[in-house]
This record gives structure tokens, sequence and C-alpha cells, in this order.
């Protein structure tokens, strides 16, 4: 199942076209805790056209298991 779903957000949201969304907040702050202390889709070696973004509520905290924020770069 999780192969799957990589397969299909790399099929569906990779590619060349430029992505037109702007991080505004500070990510130093953002992603202090993160390897990674930027969003994937302005990282420089992903080609990332149509990001995906996780909503969660603060009683399913994504932090606290292995899998983290960045996903996709995992891929």
């Amino acid at each position: 199942m999780v192969n799957s779903t990589i397969e299909l957000l790399r099929k569906y949201t990779m590619g060349d076209k430029p992505c037109q969304i702007e991080f505004l907040s500070d990510q130093s702050m953002n992603f202090k805790h993160s390897k990674f202390p930027y969003v994937n889709y302005e990282d420089p070696n992903l080609n990332i056209s149509y990001p995906v973004f996780s909503i969660h509520g603060n009683h399913d905290d994504p932090s606290k298991w292995i899998i983290s924020n960045h996903i996709i770069s995992k891929g």
C-alpha cells in the first residue's frame, strides 16, 4: 500500500511545471525540528509541480511517527 501511494504521488505531483506557490513564513522556524529546513517544493534537487499538503489536528500529529512530513522527498 505504501509503495502504491508513493508511486501515485510521484506520478501526479512531480514534473517540470514550475510550482506557483510561495512559502511566506520563516522556514527556519517552521522546520527547525526537521532534517530538511525548507519546503520540499522549493528544493532545487526535486521537481515538484503540484505540492501535497497534509492537515492534521493536535491529536494526530504525524511528527510522533517515523514517517515525517517530507514523504515526497523520500520517494
